[in-house]
């Protein structure tokens, strides 16, 4: 395990590489970031210049990449174009938000997905299957912008005219209040856009479930420990649970990249102070090193991800071995 652990983290060097090479090569090809500035008429072509010269925009793209890509191998992301802040601190002050976020929507995911895949399959076709078959569908269907707008609507606006409580819209945390910055202030501010990138997950995952309990529960090693006598129970959560599990695993690992996809979108319409937010201002204002750090730490992120479900799989199946 040990060594497949190493050579997956060596094999991350190419993968990292390319990323950040063809995001560079797309955010050089979509304008100058100090187009701004030259329609500014308060600047003057001497001080554009020297602005240009200062960040190392009159070099060709190829050298400016080679020259970021040193700096980050010694551990410097750059500087902000807009604010000039070092780029790693803003990246730590707000990614544990988007760790949060995207880990707590996984794990409270498979909490919720799992009983009610093993539930449909077991009451196949009936009442409460066909309710989450259209459940699913729906939640599984709609745009996440959009479901997050509706729970905007409803969980705030609409509550807040019902003279209901109504939950935060936006932020991590209340700015003023008594309680503002406790432990459930912070829990209330993460229950909108929770349930936002969660509800897409467990409409997917819950329909894989009862697909692969339905299929576990008509194979022939089902039907064997039914013959000798098990109890029912030992047979559905011993036996073919453990066995439908497995698939869901690795779909996990496939779908993180979405959830941190999901994530960009959710900071925005709650505004919620992740790495979500602060990609979608440096896109507006170009601020190519913000850009390009935040790549880099998903890219990292998602890969970890990535690793992480492996080798979950392989401590669940010992049928797995990663020489």
């Amino acid at each position: 395990m040990g060594q497949y652990i190493l050579r997956r983290a060596l094999m991350t060097i190419p993968i990292l590489f390319g990323v950040t090479l063809l995001t560079y090569i797309i955010i050089n090809a979509s304008g100058d970031p100090l187009q701004a500035f030259e329609f500014n008429p308060r600047t003057s072509p001497e001080t554009l210049e020297a602005i240009r010269e200062n960040l190392g925009l009159n070099q060709p793209w190829y050298i400016r990449y080679f020259v970021w890509l040193g700096n980050v191998l010694q551990g410097d992301l750059g500087n902000s174009m807009i604010n000039y802040r070092p780029v790693l601190d803003s990246i730590l002050q707000v990614m544990p938000y988007t760790i949060l976020l995207s880990f707590s929507a996984i794990i409270i995911s498979l909490i919720i997905a799992i009983p009610i895949g093993i539930y449909s399959a077991l009451r196949r076709n009936g009442i409460v299957d066909r309710a989450f078959s259209v459940f699913s569908t729906a939640a599984y269907a709609m745009p996440i912008f959009w479901l997050s707008l509706l729970l905007v609507i409803l969980f705030s606006s609409k509550f807040r005219e019902w003279g209901l409580p109504y939950l935060p819209t936006s932020g991590v945390v209340s700015n003023r209040g008594e309680g503002a910055g406790s432990l459930e202030d912070r829990i209330t501010h993460l229950i909108l856009p929770l349930t936002a990138l969660t509800l897409p997950s467990i409409a997917a995952w819950s329909r894989y479930i009862r697909s692969s309990m339905l299929e576990e529960m008509n194979q022939d090693f089902v039907r064997t420990a039914r013959a000798k006598g098990l109890r029912n129970n030992v047979v559905i959560y011993g036996h073919a649970l453990r066995n439908a599990l497995l698939p869901l695993i690795t779909l996990v690992g496939l779908t993180i990249p979405d959830i941190f996809a999901g994530s960009l979108i959710v900071e925005q319409v709650f505004a919620y102070q992740g790495m979500g937010r602060l990609v979608t201002d440096a896109l507006f204002s170009k601020d190519y090193t913000v850009i390009m750090g935040t790549t880099l730490m998903y890219a990292v992120l998602i890969i970890l991800g990535n690793l992480i479900a492996d080798v979950a799989l392989a401590v669940a199946d010992p049928r797995i071995r990663y020489g």
